[in-house]
């Protein structure tokens, strides 16, 4: 494929990916950027057994991660120990964002890609299906599992034993 046509066809996904992944709008641009270079980069490593779009996808998912880990290595005036209300400041989004982040992290990597694309991102599962090359029903069972593990990991992290298990 060549890169004017993966450019062409990834660089909405890769932008709307950015988008939801950053909590600074003026990181979108530069951060796209970067995406749509290692795409570029990494394009004779494609192995054509999944659509382009969901290999540019896990690129991307994959910079924003080690850019907000970037930012967090920053110091900050100071720092959240809960999250009460993620609108309420801009360090308690980062609580939450960071507590997202870890939560997804303990999920299988198609779990992760699936509640990503379709709670974070806001896709519908057709959009999903075509992207990934999967069946419809395949991720329905796919994000219910992985929401139903989501819960159990976040209750398991505040503490609440009994609720965990069930």
């Amino acid at each position: 494929m060549h890169p004017q046509e993966v450019i062409a066809e990834v660089y909405p996904i890769v932008v709307q990916i950015v988008r939801g992944r950053t909590l600074r709008p003026d990181d979108v641009d530069d951060l796209s950027q970067d995406v749509m270079v290692r795409i570029i980069e990494q394009l004779p490593t494609w192995r054509g057994d999944s659509p382009i779009t969901h290999w540019a996808a896990r690129i991307a998912v994959n910079l924003c991660i080690d850019h907000g880990r970037r930012l967090r290595r920053q110091p900050r005036a100071h720092s959240a120990t809960h999250v009460a209300d993620p609108g309420s400041h801009p360090d308690d989004a980062v609580a939450a964002r960071d507590l997202v982040e870890n939560l997804l992290a303990r999920l299988p990597i198609k779990d992760r890609l699936v509640v990503h694309l379709l709670d974070l991102e806001g896709w519908n599962i057709a959009d999903v299906a075509v992207r990934t090359g999967w069946s419809r029903l395949a991720i329905r069972l796919r994000v219910h599992r992985a929401r139903k593990r989501l819960r159990q990991l976040a209750l398991t992290l505040s503490g609440d034993p009994v609720h965990a298990r069930s």
